[in-house]
């Protein structure tokens, strides 16, 4: 029985490399896209959160609810808008104070028991996000939920309290986010850009030898 040599299977390169490449650069781009999204969006979360205060008009009492117990900052803001305000007038509309010397204001601020809330001096941050802008001024920490009272009385019309959180909190947390997001995509795209040429240089392993086959060696006695 003679033996015919069979063609040897080629040792395939392995596309592994290819494969991560692709990867790594989606990874890149993806990170980069989603981290510049993030950050254009935390503007709108700050203007978003500055447009929730409750506000209080000048030569108004205003009645504020407060749902949690927390501290809140007091804002001198000196641009705006006033709609549905609570309380014995109905101030609404626009308010823009060309001057930029700071108003003279006197506050009252009472709680459900009808008792003076201390105030404390104000951590000075500041907005101008949305046609709104404002300084805190002053920091009340409410201790229990419920209705207060709020008298502003100032040498001009032409401003308003407003009370709230932080302005750029939800927004800080965002642009911190979107760091994260395109640190990672950098880091990991690149980690997987290295890892693919690697796979691309490397030498495939060679093919195995074939089996022998029927007649192949010393005939059989």
């Amino acid at each position: 029985m003679s033996y015919q040599p069979q063609p040897q299977p080629q040792a395939q390169a392995p596309d592994n490399g290819r494969r991560l490449t692709v990867a790594g650069v989606a990874v890149f781009i993806l990170g980069l896209i989603a981290g510049a999204v993030m950050f254009f969006m935390a503007g709108s979360t700050e203007e978003d959160t500055v447009k929730k205060f409750a506000r209080a008009p000048v030569g108004c009492t205003t009645t504020l609810q407060f749902d949690r117990a927390d501290t809140y900052e007091l804002y001198l803001e000196t641009s705006g808008q006033l709609d549905n305000v609570s309380g014995d007038c109905a101030a609404n509309g626009a308010y823009n104070r060309a001057d930029d010397d700071p108003p003279q204001a006197q506050l009252s601020f009472l709680d459900p028991n009808n008792a003076e809330v201390p105030r404390s001096p104000g951590s000075g941050a500041s907005y101008d996000v949305g046609g709104f802008k404002g300084e805190a001024v002053e920091r009340v920490n409410i201790e229990q939920t419920g209705t207060y009272q709020m008298t502003v009385i100032g040498d001009s019309n032409d401003f308003v309290i407003a009370i709230g959180g932080e302005s750029d909190a939800d927004s800080g947390m965002l642009k911190m986010a979107a760091i994260g997001a395109a640190i990672a995509g950098v880091v990991i795209g690149f980690v997987l850009l290295l890892l693919g040429n690697r796979a691309k240089n490397a030498t495939p392993a060679p093919a195995p030898a074939a089996a022998p086959g029927p007649g192949w060696g010393a005939p059989t006695p």
